[in-house]
């Protein structure tokens, strides 16, 4: 039995990291090559028991506590000193029949203090933000779903991911499958990363190439721009006049229009319903339901919160994939299907890698949806999954009853993660792997040259990450990036690093400086320090050697006043090439002079002013 838990534990909510989420999905038969078709979401230490969130993709998110069994206490299950129990709609299909068979005895050998245990020693533990309280701007309240309303420390939010995870069904390409219908006004159309015409983004959405593909032609029209004629976008595009006194018409003819245009290939309408409506009362959904009854082809019905947007895939992604499945004959024992990586340059280059190991790419899935590519799954003998989180409700219904087994393996990031990705699919596939080092040094031959050149500028340059504390999952999870380990990534380069991290107190200083410290290879090329308010802020990104800071905001004052650069996830890529360009993109961004020559001209006051504005007064 592990030593009792601390004081730490008993009197303090903390989170787990992956280590912990993997050990109780496996403690309670709940892994997701073995288990039924949900996801443990969240590990979490609540004072006195443990809280699990799992979410699946039929139903909503459901809570399970595992806390010390009291006679008369109404509970799912009793094992020995433990009981389970749980708080929600339903539990996901097949989760109780797994916890009555597998994960009872095994809690009856264990007590609370081994679930503590388990926690207390994850390298990745996160003491959450305090209770909400009425602070000072910036002093460490918490944050909801859109992470930038409403914040006391949104002035320290480099990552926007609230804004990322709402705009997550953009991240997948279903144009070939659905046509949207968009109620708002236009400003709403901005947010989108792609329809008919341009837009202007805000935010770096990581699923975008906007970055990668500037210097190849050939690739930059793949995932931009549709045929004008198509209207795979329409929207009502409400006027300031239209919000204040109401115009029920607009909706009415969008939707009129929509039911009635033909369309050969019967795609379902997605209606996608923005804030607009929502903020000023406007009974959208029955209006809606109505023409959905005179609609020839399927209607869904959106809201503006990322939880309507899990299920819009069930009936291909669970349904018709079973079925190809159920058909399909024995597949091709050297043939693998990608499983969230985009159909784009990089891809295709770890397509011809994998082929000189002798194996065969039979589909990818995700982002790219239609019913052709599910249709193929059934002919790979592995899923081969790139960790994203902002994805894993696709993955839970591309895995559902599948009897196609899948891994996750490290993502083929530089020399170290591309070499650790191969291996672990050829061992996945059982493959002898007995040659596999001179495999690896053949096909590295070809790029040492350009590697090296790239290495050789990374030299002496620097880059910076500013992150709020509960941010530093972006460095911590692989699969909160795209499955890019960025620290990693940018250390193999030879970057050196500038981490600067907001920090409440001494306990919170030390939790997070070790999580980050923990990362480097080579700590004492990097340097790490903290930042309490805004001006402080300011003045450690001033004062830093660092040339680019970590930004997913487009246009981010707060670097360009202090003369630095920014790069997000859009200026990296998997694969050794993918590699090679990433370090000159990072590279480029270090030598460009423009805002280090003109940050004074970039600088504002307190108030947002420009600062020589404020001289010339």
């Amino acid at each position: 039995m592990a030593a009792p838990p601390s004081q730490e534990s008993t009197h303090q909510r903390f989170f787990g990291g992956a280590a912990s989420r993997a050990h109780f999905a496996d403690l309670l038969g709940l892994a997701a090559e073995s288990g039924p078709s949900c996801f443990l979401q969240q590990v979490a230490w609540e004072r006195d028991h443990v809280e699990l969130i799992l979410a699946a993709p039929e139903s909503s998110d459901v809570r399970v506590q595992i806390r010390p069994a009291v006679a008369g206490t109404p509970a799912l299950l009793v094992a020995g000193r433990l009981a389970v129990s749980y708080s929600g709609k339903s539990l996901p299909s097949g989760v109780a029949d797994r916890l009555h068979q597998v994960a009872a005895p095994r809690l009856a050998e264990l007590a609370m203090d081994d679930l503590a245990a388990v926690l207390l020693a994850d390298p990745e533990r996160v003491v959450p933000e305090p209770p909400p309280v009425v602070t000072a701007p910036g002093q460490g309240q918490p944050t909801g779903k859109l992470d930038t309303w409403c914040v006391g420390d949104s002035w320290a939010d480099f990552v926007a991911a609230g804004e990322v995870s709402r705009a997550r069904l953009d991240s997948v390409e279903p144009t070939r499958l659905f046509r949207f219908i968009q109620h708002g006004e236009s400003e709403c159309s901005q947010v989108l990363p792609k329809g008919p015409g341009p837009t202007v983004s805000m935010v770096d959405y990581p699923w975008e190439d906007r970055f990668r593909d500037r210097d190849e032609a050939p690739w930059s029209h793949i995932r931009s721009g549709l045929p004008e004629d198509d209207e795979p976008l329409i929207t009502t595009d409400l006027t300031e006049a239209d919000v204040v006194c109401g115009n029920p018409k607009k909706l009415q003819d969008i939707l009129e229009h929509a039911i009635h245009r033909p369309d050969p290939q019967g795609r379902t309408i997605l209606f996608s319903n923005t804030c607009v409506p929502v903020v000023t009362g406007e009974d959208v959904e029955s209006v809606v339901r109505r023409y959905a009854d005179r609609s020839p082809v399927p209607m869904l019905f959106l809201t503006v919160t990322p939880r309507s947007m899990l299920n819009v895939f069930q009936q291909l992604l669970v349904t018709q994939r079973l079925e190809a499945e159920a058909t399909a004959g024995p597949p091709a024992p050297d043939a693998i299907n990608l499983i969230g990586y985009p159909d784009n340059r990089t891809t295709h280059e770890l397509v011809a890698m994998l082929a000189t190991f002798g194996v065969r790419v039979n589909v990818q899935l995700i982002p790219d949806i239609s019913t052709q590519r599910v249709a193929q799954l059934p002919g790979a003998a592995l899923n081969v999954v790139l960790p994203n989180r902002l994805w894993d409700n696709l993955y839970v219904q591309v895995f559902q009853d599948s009897r196609i087994p899948h891994i996750a393996p490290t993502a083929p990031w530089g020399l170290a993660g591309t070499r650790a990705w191969v291996r672990q699919i050829l061992d996945a596939l059982r493959r002898d792997a007995s040659d596999f080092e001179a495999g690896w040094a053949e096909y590295l031959r070809a790029f040492q040259p350009a590697w090296d050149q790239a290495t050789g500028r990374c030299q002496g340059h620097r880059l910076g990450f500013a992150l709020r504390g509960r941010d530093v999952h972006v460095l911590t999870d692989p699969s909160y990036t795209w499955g890019y380990s960025m620290v990693a990534q940018i250390e193999e380069a030879g970057f050196g690093l500038d981490v600067l991290l907001l920090l409440r107190d001494a306990q919170d200083a030390r939790t997070r400086a070790g999580q980050v410290h923990a990362l480097f290879a080579d700590p004492a090329r990097h340097s790490l320090k903290g930042f309490q308010t805004l001006s402080m802020l300011r003045e450690r990104l001033a004062s830093s050697p660092a040339q680019a800071f970590f930004s997913t905001h487009v246009f981010d004052w707060r670097l360009t006043e202090a003369g630095k650069n920014r790069f997000s996830i859009q200026h990296f890529e998997l694969g050794v090439p993918g590699a090679i360009r990433t370090m000159h993109r990072l590279c480029d961004l270090c030598d460009t002079p423009l805002v280090r020559e003109y940050r004074r001209f970039f600088a504002r006051t307190e108030g947002g002013t420009p600062l020589v504005q404020e001289e010339h007064r």
